[in-house]
């Protein structure tokens, strides 16, 4: 049922020439997990990573809801990418990109904050989509995926006033980067990959700024 997890982050991990981190399936948690760790928190959304700082360092959990997975499962977007699975592989490479991101900026004992997360959040749903559809074929799935991710989803309506911002200013600034990568011709899809990586291992104040500078020069 998590193959496609594990697919994901092998993708991710390619794609930012990252050394290979633990596997995200062993930190996968239920339903009744989760709401031990946030019994106050009743919005149950369908995916979540939870960080605990410990006596022993930090603890890691990766929550993504059993119908999600079991759509993953039945209709496998790394086989054939389709509109209909579209929500629910941008949940799961949501899931596997904050693990990821975490794991890389933990090993660098780095800081992070949770607009960072939701910023590189972003730029994976549309940079890993785009490798997928491009792998199958589907010219169609990557010519109108800027405009499906960044223009035509909504916010949840049951976020707080910080998270509506965080979100928003993430996807904004995300639909900003990706919308300069090149990645249709050769050439340019080399270049491409150079950034993202370089970008990748940016702190966040040098990722807006060159995001900045990327909107006055284009």
């Amino acid at each position: 049922m998590t193959d496609v997890l594990r697919s994901l982050q092998n993708q991710l991990e390619a794609i930012y020439a990252l050394d290979a981190g633990p596997d995200v399936r062993d930190f996968l948690i239920d339903a009744a997990e989760r709401q031990q760790h946030l019994a106050a928190d009743d919005r149950r959304p369908d995916e979540s990573v939870l960080l605990r700082e410990s006596a022993d360092g930090v603890d890691l959990a990766v929550y993504l809801a059993g119908d999600v997975l079991t759509r993953l499962t039945d209709d496998d977007p790394l086989q054939a990418l389709t509109d209909d699975v579209l929500a629910d592989l941008w949940l799961a490479i949501e899931g596997v990109s904050h693990f990821s991101y975490l794991v890389h900026r933990l090993h660098r004992d780095s800081a992070v904050s949770l607009l960072e997360l939701e910023l590189q959040a972003e730029i994976d749903k549309f940079v890993a989509t785009w490798w997928l559809a491009r792998a199958q074929g589907h010219r169609d799935v990557r010519e109108g995926l800027w405009r499906r991710l960044f223009v035509d989803t909504a916010l949840a309506t049951n976020l707080s006033a910080e998270e509506a911002e965080r979100y928003s200013t993430a996807s904004r600034y995300a639909s900003y980067f990706c919308a300069e990568l090149g990645l249709f011709g050769a050439d340019s899809h080399d270049q491409a990959v150079r950034e993202l990586r370089h970008f990748y291992r940016l702190d966040q104040p040098a990722k807006f700024s060159e995001i900045h500078s990327q909107r006055l020069t284009s």
